[in-house]
């Protein structure tokens, strides 16, 4: 069948296939495309990391809820094994060992136009039989910045991983240009920094952009960014930290208290300092005028630290 047509009344009566969404609100979902972008070394592969450890362990990614457990694969052609064994001497492997796997940078690439390598990892998709699969990055798939290459690298993805609503989502991972000077892109227009043909962010469902919070060498912060979602809302931009395996969350993300300061971090010392000096029962917004004022950070980084449900829950 090479073009099917239905009418109002059967697309009405159409029953959504079990578990078609695996990520969010239809962030990511099977059968369709995902965008992760940002500057190289801003995190992008620990990004897609997080996404595999969360399919595996059914918590939330980067805000993002997951309904099911599901199995990821990621084929990617940057981090080699020594580079791969310091993520994953931080987290409890044996929990991951049925959902997850990733390659090592094939020897010849990602050699999609070399007929025996597109069998081969048509073939280990299907021993596996993956929920998720991540590319990264995507220059490496590419040939060149033209729309008819990037249109021929989304056919060579659909080579092996056919579209079906029951089938594999597929994450891109992308790197972005780099940004003019006078250039402050927030929101949507963070869409406009990623390199290439406009191909990269019309064809998928989902796009996601991250940046780093600051520009100093030491500050792991980076700002995590929904730029668009075709199917469903979209989330407001929060910062995370990546020091560790999954992201840490910081807070949300408010651009007019960006001024090149280094974000205050809240510690649990400072939580227990405010509990302790608390006269009986306060509500939460007035801790958080007390918290503001002890370590002067931000009112959503003190939000954040007094969640019930919060890195300081315990």
């Amino acid at each position: 069948v090479w073009i099917e047509f239905h009418s109002p009344n059967e697309i009405k009566s159409f029953e959504l296939p079990p578990n078609l969404i695996l990520v969010g609100d239809s962030h990511i979902q099977r059968g369709a495309f995902c965008v992760i972008g940002g500057a190289p070394g801003v995190g992008k592969s620990r990004a897609a990391m997080a996404l595999a450890i969360a399919g595996a362990t059914g918590e939330n990614w980067l805000d993002l809820q997951v309904p099911n457990k599901f199995r990821t694969m990621i084929i990617q052609n940057e981090n080699g094994k020594a580079r791969l064994k310091k993520d994953f001497e931080t987290i409890n492997c044996s929990e991951f060992e049925q959902y997850i796997r990733i390659c090592s940078p094939p020897p010849y690439g990602m050699a999609f136009e070399v007929s025996e390598f597109v069998e081969a990892l048509r073939e280990k998709i299907k021993q596996f039989n993956p929920d998720v699969v991540i590319f990264d990055p995507w220059n490496s798939i590419v040939g060149d910045d033209k729309q008819s290459d990037y249109l021929k690298a989304f056919n060579l993805i659909r080579s092996v991983i056919p579209v079906s609503d029951t089938g594999a989502a597929i994450v891109i991972v992308a790197h972005t240009r780099k940004p003019r000077d006078e250039e402050k892109a927030t929101g949507r227009d963070l869409m406009n920094l990623l390199s290439g043909s406009h191909v990269l962010v019309s064809v998928p469902r989902s796009v996601f952009v991250m940046f780093s919070e600051s520009p100093e060498v030491d500050d792991d912060n980076i700002v995590w960014t929904c730029c668009k979602n075709n199917d469903g809302i979209m989330n407001a931009p929060t910062v995370w930290s990546r020091s560790h395996l999954p992201f840490e969350y910081v807070g949300e993300y408010d651009p007019k208290e960006q001024t090149g300061k280094k974000r205050i971090t809240i510690t649990i010392d400072d939580v227990k300092k405010v509990l302790q000096l608390m006269p009986g029962t306060l509500p939460r917004k007035q801790l958080v005028l007390i918290l503001k004022k002890q370590t002067t950070a931000s009112p959503a980084a003190c939000y954040a630290a007094l969640n019930p449900e919060g890195k300081f829950k315990d």
